[in-house]
C-alpha cells in the first residue's frame, strides 16, 4: 500500500490475479504428483516451492522511502497499538464500515462454496471427474480476470456499485444459472460467470480502505481480511450441516 496510492486497487487486483494464475497451474501438477508420489510426498513438494520462492522473496520487500530527509524509525509495539487505536476511533464511528464488514463477512461464507462443491455436483450429473475438474478450472481461470478488471475499476468508479455489482451477479448466476445447469457447457458459463464476479470482490478491498484515507487504509484491509478469514472457516461446518 506504500508503493501504490492512485492505483492500488489495479496493483492489488494483479497480486490477486497473480495467486488464481498459480491455482490454475497447480492444479494439474498436484494431480500428477498425486497419482505418481501420493499425498505425502505431494504435500512436501508444495510445502518445497512456497519456502523457495515465496520465503525468499521477502528478502527483497522494502517499504516506499521517506519523502522527507527524516532518518525513519521503525515504531515500537505500543507505538503500533496507539495508531491503531486512533485510526479504530475514527472509522468505527462511520456507519460504511459496518456495513462494509458484513459485506465482507456475508461474501466470505459464500465464496468458496462453489468452488468446493462444483466438481462433485458435476459428476452427481453424470459427468466424469475429468469433467468436474474442467468446470472448476474454468471457475478458477475466471478469477484472474475478475480481479484484475474489479480492481482497475476501483481506482476509477465508486467503490459501493462495485460491491453492490460483484455481489448481486454473483448471487443471481448460483441462482438462475448454477441451479438451472444440467448440461457441461451450462456449468462451464455458470463457472465463468461467478467466478469472475464473485472474485472481483477481493479487489474492492483497496477501495474500501482508501474510503477511510490514508491513514486508516492498510489497517480496514487487515480488518476486512481477517473478517475473510473467519467467514472462510465458519462457512465449511455450515455447508456441511446444510
Amino acid at each position: 500500500s506504500t508503493w501504490f496510492i492512485k492505483r492500488r486497487g489495479f496493483a492489488y487486483g494483479i497480486l490477486f490475479s497473480i495467486t488464481d494464475l498459480f491455482g490454475f497451474g497447480f492444479a494439474p501438477l498436484a494431480e500428477v504428483l498425486l497419482a505418481r508420489h501420493g499425498l505425502r510426498w505431494t504435500l512436501l513438494t508444495f510445502a518445497g516451492i512456497i519456502l523457495l520462492i515465496s520465503g525468499s522473496a521477502m528478502l527483497l520487500l522494502k517499504p516506499r522511502p521517506p519523502e522527507d530527509k527524516e532518518v525513519f524509525s521503525p515504531p515500537t509495539p505500543l507505538d503500533i497499538l496507539k495508531r491503531c487505536l486512533n485510526h479504530a476511533r475514527r472509522y468505527s464511528r462511520q456507519y460504511i464500515f459496518y456495513l462494509f464488514t458484513l459485506s465482507n463477512i456475508l461474501q466470505a461464507f459464500a465464496f468458496y462454496l462453489p468452488f468446493i462443491y462444483l466438481p462433485s455436483y458435476t459428476t452427481d450429473l453424470g459427468h466424469t471427474p475429468t469433467q468436474g475438474a474442467i468446470v472448476l478450472g474454468a471457475a478458477n481461470f475466471a478469477q484472474i480476470f475478475g480481479e484484475l478488471g474489479f480492481g482497475q475499476l476501483a481506482d476509477s468508479v465508486n467503490v459501493n456499485a462495485l460491491v453492490i455489482l460483484s455481489s448481486l451477479v454473483a448471487s443471481i448466476s448460483v441462482l438462475a444459472l448454477w441451479g438451472l445447469a444440467q448440461s457441461l457447457v451450462q456449468l462451464i458459463f455458470f463457472a465463468l460467470v461467478f467466478g469472475g464476479f464473485a472474485s472481483g470482490f477481493i479487489s474492492l478491498w483497496a477501495g474500501m480502505g482508501s474510503t477511510f484515507g490514508e491513514e486508516s487504509a492498510q489497517m480496514i484491509f487487515s480488518l476486512l481480511s481477517f473478517c475473510r478469514g473467519v467467514g472462510n472457516i465458519v462457512s465449511g461446518p455450515i455447508s456441511s450441516s446444510l
